[in-house]
């Protein structure tokens, strides 16, 4: 008897711990961060494109144009788990819920078996990276000396071998590598204003190689996002910012002078209270010329692209946007109830877990 009652009170004694931590989660960020963005459920996100590319010349006879345009809108949702040691696993599933192109002939085979794939059933991706608690550190859960086994090893990719691939790929994940970690974009500190430098990385621990980009904080606006308008903080970049970036990595003198040449604006929205990812918005406007061939004949023509791409966020789940745990937005609740309801629904829990018989 007494060993049961030991282990009622072991139990009651746990989970008025857990009741006590969830709560300190919700009452407070913990350091830098707001503690629900390490471990996002049933985050939603909509990501939406379009393109167009317009080569023509209207003086010749008959005149040549040619039009190739599309769009796409994707659904991601993002699932987390606790991976131990401090690490958060994140997976993934995409879903396309639609997708145009007009010309799909020129589409590789594989490309298209892959959209209506994604159409048809969406696809679910296992955990691959691991968030570290406190941090932006991200690492895959990739033995990378084991997938570099498996390319070497794997045949010509088609559509019949595409599955087969991702089995073997998946065949080395299960465990954080802690050699090689990134920057995670989804979220960024609280303690940040007007100024503050961003900074976005990929870090390998063995070797000592990085690289590092530094986005600015130099804008605030009113976004809606999620059903709902929030205050955020805004890193704005044109076609120069991208381009000095670019040039800093190392790309290629002729990449950056055409990225450079181009009408191009970036908007990347936080989330003031929570630090998350609200949303991004882009729209690139390229113009140039160049030679094509008609009827065994070269001939110049001008070229005239516009690209849009929007991430919105559409459902929060577990992530306190605007300061607001899932209870408060839900249920409508203020602050203070929220946590009042959630100490009860916690204490009901833990003395309910001391009651109970054993089995």
């Amino acid at each position: 008897m007494a060993v049961k009652h030991l282990k009622g009170l072991m139990a009651f004694a746990a989970m008025l711990m857990l009741a006590l931590s969830c709560l300190a989660g919700l009452a407070s960020a913990q350091g830098e961060y707001d503690p629900s963005v390490f471990t996002p459920n049933g985050v939603v996100y909509k990501f939406q494109g379009s393109f167009s590319l317009l080569m023509e010349n209207t003086t010749v006879s008959p005149p040549f144009q040619e039009l190739r345009e599309g769009n796409f809108s994707l659904v991601i949702s993002i699932f987390s788990r606790d991976q131990g040691g401090g690490y958060y696993a994140w997976s993934f599933s995409i879903y396309l819920e639609n997708w145009y192109y007009n010309r799909p002939e020129e589409l590789p085979e594989i490309l298209t078996t892959v959209l209506e794939t994604l159409g048809v059933q969406g696809v679910a991706v296992p955990p691959l990276v691991a968030v570290k608690w406190g941090t932006r550190e991200t690492y895959f859960l990739i033995d990378f000396h084991q997938l570099k086994r498996t390319l070497q090893e794997a045949q010509p990719i088609g559509p019949e071998s595409a599955g087969a691939l991702a089995s073997q790929v998946l065949a080395a994940t299960g465990e954080v590598n802690e050699e090689v970690y990134f920057t995670n974009p989804f979220y960024i500190p609280i303690n940040v204003g007007l100024g503050t430098e961003l900074v976005y990385g990929v870090y390998n621990k063995t070797s000592g190689q990085q690289y590092e980009v530094y986005l600015i904080i130099n804008d605030e606006a009113e976004v809606e996002a999620a059903g709902g308008t929030y205050a955020a903080w805004v890193v704005r970049l044109n076609a120069g910012d991208v381009a000095d970036l670019l040039a800093d990595l190392g790309a290629d003198e002729d990449v950056v002078r055409a990225v450079r040449s181009t009408e191009l604006e970036i908007d990347v929205y936080y989330d003031k209270a929570s630090g998350w990812l609200l949303g991004y918005e882009s729209h690139g406007h390229f113009t140039n010329t160049t030679v094509v061939e008609r009827d065994g004949q070269l001939l110049e023509v001008n070229i005239t692209s516009d690209v849009d791409l929007v991430l919105r966020l559409v459902k929060p789940g577990t992530v306190n946007i605007g300061g607001e745990s899932l209870v408060e937005r839900e249920l409508g609740l203020p602050r203070e109830t929220a946590l009042a309801l959630g100490a009860l629904i916690m204490a009901l829990a833990a003395l309910w877990a001391f009651l109970r018989p054993e089995r």
